[in-house]
């Protein structure tokens, strides 16, 4: 494998992954956007009082990716209504989104090849994330949160990635009521923790400092 075979691969895929999230927010509807953008500290007075568009796409995650025991993921939707061709890099990347994982995820170096090598921190395992925007602006020992999705042989985000100090963790599984439980892969599973992670990071402003997605 080569820089430039990776990099060849790696770029329809982070098309594809920017035009199901654009497709996938149209299945939400106004009030769902505005639900999610208040459980995160991002509604005021009834408008959305985002200060950067990367906190805005913490709204646009959770209509996204989360769900409610009532109702089906806008992903799910999406994928149902889809005309991808079976096999394509729309509808490979599309199937992967919608099996996408949370992830906490510290960055250990520069892959040898392209990307990143990160440690996802609770499963404990050494992954290789490609994005060229982290290759080229991520410091290493910087944590991360952030969804993931597996397209063989490396990983890529499915969207918005928070920059996670301890503060925002604590602030985030206090407002969780896990408190003195030990932090695990378990938790991870949690569909309340982005919800939790991304208030603590609007409240800390803590997404002035990282672009969406990377690139």
């Amino acid at each position: 494998m080569t820089r430039d075979g990776v990099v060849a691969r790696y770029r329809p895929i982070r098309r594809a992954i920017r035009q199901h999230l654009d497709g996938a927010v149209k299945y939400s509807s106004g009030r769902a956007i505005k639900d999610a953008a208040r459980r995160i500290n991002l509604l005021a007075n009834g408008t959305i009082a985002a200060e950067s568009f990367s906190e805005m796409t913490l709204a646009f995650d959770l209509v996204v990716f989360g769900g409610k025991p009532d109702r089906s993921r806008a992903i799910d939707r999406y994928a149902r209504a889809s005309h991808a061709p079976a096999g394509s890099v729309e509808a490979t990347v599309l199937a992967a989104m919608q099996a996408t994982t949370f992830h906490i995820i510290q960055v250990k170096t520069r892959h040898n090849i392209a990307g990143i090598v990160v440690d996802d921190v609770f499963r404990q395992k050494e992954l290789w994330l490609m994005d060229e925007g982290f290759e080229a602006t991520l410091t290493n020992g910087l944590v991360l949160a952030t969804r993931l999705i597996y397209l063989d042989p490396f990983y890529s985000t499915a969207g918005v990635s928070v920059p996670l100090e301890k503060d925002i963790l604590r602030d985030a599984l206090f407002s969780l009521a896990v408190r003195g439980r030990e932090f695990g892969p378990e938790t991870l599973d949690d569909p309340r923790l982005p919800e939790a992670i991304y208030a603590a990071a609007v409240r800390s402003g803590a997404m002035s400092s990282i672009a969406f997605g990377g690139e």
